[in-house]
């Protein structure tokens, strides 16, 4: 009830303001009056008994003021009056309005976007369950000061084979392939991936599968997972997408799954196309050739300093396995969440 009587009493001082005044003018008469009529009944001429109650009231106008800035809506009716005063003023100089609205528009434009990127790189975590245990793995190089290096297969398979501190290991490598279908051919990135990539990441698609090891096997049937913007933009979301055919590079892939939307994995994030990764001899037996960029998920219960004080442990019995090869190679682990924002967390702070 008492709601309700504020919001009659907010929208009675907004909308009848004319009448409002009338009440109020009436009101402060009646309330002079009839301190006139008391101060007469107890001896004063009329004279004196005005001037006795003006000193009393403090003036009629000032009264009136303290009334209008206690009843409900008076910041509303203040904003409204600044809003009109500005515009006045804005109307008297159009080239300064010109440039405050500008310079306005600038800021607000600039905060907003500094503010989608700091939402996304400090705020919101990895999109991805338990996106805390997520890493990538890099191999160093002390005398070449490379800090950040790709792995190699034989390397990347003692990782996976040595390690106790990661629940899946998985690698990655970054292309671009020409699509060709009725819209035309066109270039876009993708990636090959191993057979485990999107189990590390735990991601599944929307339709379809993901890949498997039967997948990554030579002589395998060459099949792609795509993204559900390409899906939607070049396939018209067809609904019988599952076992289509799509053409990249010349070759006949077979569609097996589609990744949803909110799929968006930063280090290759524009990427439609999916294959499975067949690396080539030399790419699977040269421990120098470095190529394979590699995330894994960390074991429940493992913290992030015990997988780099195994994987440090590892680097020094690959250096004794093959001194010919790994000279002053050291393996970096890091949080996925800072790889994808590197520096850029310090910067925006």
């Amino acid at each position: 009830m008492k709601v309700l009587q504020q919001i009659q009493a907010l929208a009675r001082n907004l909308f009848r303001r004319d009448r409002v005044e009338r009440e109020l003018d009436a009101e402060v008469r009646s309330y002079s009056q009839l301190l006139e009529d008391e101060k007469m009944s107890n001896g004063m001429n009329a004279n004196e008994a005005l001037r006795s109650a003006r000193m009393n009231i403090g003036g009629p106008e000032q009264l009136k003021e303290q009334v209008r800035d206690a009843r409900a809506g008076v910041w509303i009716e203040a904003f409204w009056k600044d809003i009109r005063y500005a515009i006045r003023v804005l109307r008297k100089s159009p080239g300064y309005a010109a440039a405050a609205v500008l310079t306005l528009a600038l800021g607000v434009g600039a905060n907003t976007a500094i503010f989608t990127v700091a939402d996304a790189a400090l705020l919101r975590s990895l999109p991805y369950p338990n996106a805390d245990r997520l890493v990538h793995l890099w191999e160093t190089k002390r005398s070449n000061d490379f800090t950040q290096m790709e792995a190699s297969m034989p390397d990347y398979v003692d990782w996976v084979e040595r390690n106790h501190v990661f629940q899946d290991i998985a690698g990655y490598s970054r292309g671009v392939y020409t699509v060709t279908d009725p819209e035309g051919p066109a270039r876009m990135p993708g990636a090959a991936v191993t057979c485990d990539f999107f189990t590390v990441l735990g991601v599944q698609p929307i339709l379809g599968r993901a890949f498997t090891p039967a997948d990554t096997k030579q002589g395998a049937t060459d099949v792609v997972l795509i993204t559900q913007n390409l899906w939607q933009k070049r396939l018209a979301a067809a609904t019988k997408v599952i076992g289509q055919t799509m053409v990249l590079n010349g070759r006949d892939f077979t569609i097996i799954g589609v990744l949803p939307s909110s799929f968006q994995f930063a280090p290759a994030s524009l990427s439609d196309v999916w294959l499975p990764l067949f690396p080539d001899q030399n790419q699977i037996t040269k421990r120098y050739y470095h190529w394979l960029h590699v995330i894994a998920r960390l074991k429940p219960g493992v913290s992030l300093e015990q997988a780099r004080t195994e994987m440090t442990a590892m680097a020094h019995q690959l250096l004794q396995e093959h001194p010919d090869i790994w000279t002053d190679e050291g393996i970096r682990v890091i949080s996925l969440r800072e790889q994808v924002v590197g520096n850029l967390q310090t910067i925006l702070l």
